[in-house]
């Protein structure tokens, strides 16, 4: 039987790899500008406030890992990605993939776990060189492509025809009260009468635009501010958990420990510096 072949020494022609950039801030908040001339997917790998601003059109959300949003071509996006927030871009996605899924431009679609593990998969083989890793870059990113399309049209047939999304205003209202009052009590009926809606419109419009029930989106930011006070601080864990809005220690610690998986007081032993990097778009 014959069996075509290269010949010895011959190098295969490959497809262009996308552009891929990597954000990860740290201690500060971290503004990014990605360029219009291409469309952009974005995938969020760590909790992350986003606020996007293309053109005329703005919207913020809190992305939960594995929450994604799709940037259109023609306008540069400017991003102001907070603290501990980590995104993944991936530049001049295929549009008839995305065309599977029809995801709404701007608007943060649902978290899907199998993306944060693909994303993680390609972040390692940049760290590494040669032909196996250029095809690997290379597959991943069509992997996380193909499969944003196949959860945003998940999540398309999931809705029932009404559109309940939260307008950009409304939503940094809301963010802004529960990021000023989390040593307080904090109810549903408040959050929307901030929003200006009725609670039941609220929490379903909260949830389509960020992903996360009013309550879930309250306890990680509750989350978020006992991590910074753990690690800048040597407060009592009793006073951080009542700085967090926390009834008492044991709660908070029940609520961080299902969260990250460690306990407070362990989390502060080995709590890592924060570091703030970006790496740009690799052609």
């Amino acid at each position: 039987m014959h069996t075509d072949t290269a010949p010895q020494g011959a190098v295969l022609p490959l497809p262009r790899p996308p552009a891929l950039a990597h954000f990860l801030a740290g201690e500060q908040a971290l503004p990014i500008t990605l360029e219009g001339e291409r469309a952009w997917l974005l995938i969020a790998l760590a909790p992350a406030d986003l606020v996007l601003r293309a053109g005329c059109e703005a919207a913020a959300h809190h992305a939960q890992p594995g929450a994604f949003c799709l940037l259109p071509a023609g306008a540069d996006t400017e991003l102001n990605l907070a603290p501990g927030g980590e995104l993944l871009a991936i530049g001049d996605p295929p549009a008839e993939l995305l065309a599977a899924g029809s995801p709404v431009p701007l608007r943060c679609n649902p978290a899907d776990a199998t993306l944060v593990a693909l994303a993680r998969a390609c972040l390692a083989e940049r760290e590494m060189a040669g032909l196996a890793s250029d095809l690997l870059i290379h597959a991943f990113s069509l992997a996380l492509i193909a499969q944003a399309a196949r959860a945003a049209a998940r999540a398309q047939a999931g809705r029932d025809g009404r559109d309940y999304a939260l307008a950009p205003h409304r939503l940094r209202r809301v963010t802004q009260y529960i990021d000023q009052h989390l040593d307080e009590p904090v109810c549903v009926n408040t959050l929307a009468e901030v929003a200006g809606l009725s609670a039941k419109h609220f929490a379903r419009a909260f949830k389509q635009a960020t992903g996360d029930s009013p309550h879930q989106y309250l306890l990680a930011r509750r989350i978020e501010r006992a991590k910074l006070l753990l690690a800048n601080g040597d407060l009592p864990l009793a006073q951080v958990a009542l700085g967090c809005g926390f009834g008492s220690q044991q709660q908070m610690t029940k609520v961080f420990t299902s969260a990250t998986g460690v306990s407070p007081g362990r989390w502060r032993r080995g709590a890592p510096d924060l570091l703030c990097t970006v790496r740009g778009a690799n052609d």
